[in-house]
């Protein structure tokens, strides 16, 4: 299995690393799960006697490192330099990495990113480069005739996007501390402004809000407490007199970044990459009231969840069925598994365009992808089978992170996300809509739910529930989809269940089809 998703986001570059983890997350069992909320000894103190403002010239400083702890452990550093460039403007050059253990492997994420922006921190080109274990994806892009121009670049090939502006400023990621001090940090003060969001691909609205003014045995001296909402997520940041995050925390407590030497800071990296822990398992695991036995053999399951806060389930098929709950962001979902060909489901027919589309995980149509899915295949009119058992054969299950099936097919291992991504290349080069769905699955080892990502293919009536990673042809019945993508963007909401997911099994046994809603 591979751990649930990448989640969380701190500021600045800090933000990056739980952005690569929410990527990296899909490794662990496939799931993640949080602690009990990191209460800050902090005390509001009065107003400071005026705003605290600087410009890019003015800043007190030229560069800060921090400290990452993951769960209570040291796991890496971040650290940001910002220069004048001789042309008015500055360049903002960020690092973020991270090392850590999950079921016995070692994992690592590593940022680096270069922003050119003008004096008032305008975006006006960037190169970046995600490595996560050994994989990698770079991208370069300018701003230039009110459009944002980015190349990405990645073992499937270059791949170019645009999106016009319609005259709004952007800014980077990495000046998310930064472009309050331009604008003046005060108590009660409110940001609204877009950055572009090298992981997500896009470009994204950023709200801050200055909370109060404060002391605490966390940091030294006094400092500007901060919300900073994006993607969904919130995080807290203490910026102080000199306008340094002294202390960030994610909004769900999983990441805490603090100042430190650049020694110090460094060090961080070295003890993650010797730590033992498997904490992120107990992070991971949304626990369930009863133990399921022989879960991978299960063929029906009635699941009450609560905590699902906005997010909005797919919709129902033949397959799963969910249904509201008495109170708000509860849900009761219903699986049933059985032969595709006594399953019809109401809705249309899936749109090729979308479900044969590449992206930039999926590149469908790929030469080496194209010709091995031929080759699997042997042009049979449904080749799951075949598919399904090739996967079986030939990709090790391992907890190694991928940002194509390229790179999953190229190393011949991957996580839960890396066999269904592969599955789903192969597929859609053989005319097979697929699409990837993300959820939970139940884990007799830990006895409780962990995040998980598989596959649906359409069989001409309806959804057919695939596991690459399991070797099922139909996916049993605890496997509960949540959400369709496989794009960082579409898997936010994901963060938002962190800590606040429960489930209760209601029944294994499944009343008559007629009864069902």
């Amino acid at each position: 299995m591979a751990p649930g998703r990448r989640l969380l986001h701190l500021a600045a570059p800090h933000r990056t690393v739980s952005l690569l983890l929410l990527l990296a997350l899909g490794a662990s069992g496939c799931g993640t799960r949080v602690l009990n909320p990191f209460a800050i000894p902090a005390q509001a103190i009065s107003a400071p006697p005026q705003a605290l403002r600087y410009s890019l010239a003015e800043l007190p400083y030229r560069e800060y490192w921090a400290g990452v702890v993951m769960l209570g452990d040291k796991v890496g550093f971040s650290h940001l330099r910002l220069e004048p460039t001789g042309d008015g403007g500055y360049l903002i050059e960020s690092e973020a990495a991270m090392n850590f253990r999950l079921l016995g492997y070692g994992k690592s994420v590593h940022l680096r990113a270069r922003d050119w922006v003008d004096r008032e921190l305008r975006l006006r080109r960037f190169q970046y480069e995600y490595r996560t274990d050994d994989s990698i994806q770079s991208q370069e892009g300018e701003i230039s005739g009110g459009q944002l121009h980015v190349r990405i670049q990645n073992s499937a090939g270059e791949t170019a996007l645009e999106q016009e502006l319609h005259g709004v400023p952007v800014y980077p990621s990495a000046a998310l501390n930064l472009y309050p001090l331009l604008q003046g940090l005060y108590p009660d003060a409110s940001y609204d402004y877009q950055v572009y969001d090298g992981q997500r691909l896009t470009i994204a609205r950023v709200r801050q809000h200055v909370k109060s003014y404060e002391s605490s045995d966390l940091f030294e001296g006094d400092a500007y407490k901060m919300h900073t909402s994006l993607g969904g997520d919130t995080v807290r940041t203490w910026i102080d007199e000199q306008g340094r995050p002294a202390l960030e925390i994610s909004s769900h407590n999983l990441l805490i970044a603090g100042l430190e030497s650049e020694r110090r800071a460094r060090r961080y990296l070295t003890q993650g990459a010797l730590s033992k822990s498997e904490k992120l398992i107990d992070f991971s695991l949304v626990r369930s009231d009863r133990r399921l036995r022989q879960p991978r053999s299960l063929r029906y399951l009635e699941l009450a969840l609560s905590g699902l806060g906005e997010l909005q389930l797919p919709a129902s098929t033949t397959r799963q069925q969910c249904t509201p709950g008495p109170e708000p962001g509860q849900a009761v979902c219903r699986v049933r598994v059985e032969p595709h060909d006594t399953q019809v489901d109401t809705q249309a027919a899936p749109d090729p365009e979308r479900y044969l589309a590449r992206t930039l995980r999926i590149p469908t149509n790929h030469p080496t992808l194209r010709k091995l899915a031929e080759e699997i295949s042997q042009r049979q009119s449904w080749p799951v089978p075949e598919l399904v058992q090739w996967l079986q054969d030939n990709i090790e299950q391992k907890i190694i992170d991928s940002h194509t099936a390229l790179d999953v097919l190229e190393r011949g291992a991957g996580e839960c996300q890396g066999h269904s991504y592969l599955y789903a290349a192969l597929a859609r080069s053989l005319g097979l809509p697929t699409r990837v769905m993300n959820g939970l699955v139940y884990s007799e080892q830990h006895h409780g739910f962990l995040y998980h990502t598989w596959v649906e293919s359409w069989n001409g009536a309806s959804w057919q529930a695939i596991d690459p990673t399991f070797g099922q042809e139909h996916a049993d019945a605890t496997h509960i989809a949540l959400l369709e993508g496989d794009d960082p963007d579409e898997l936010a909401p994901l963060m938002t269940l962190l800590g606040r997911l429960q489930a209760r099994v209601l029944s294994t046994e499944p009343p008559p089809r007629d009864s069902l809603p």
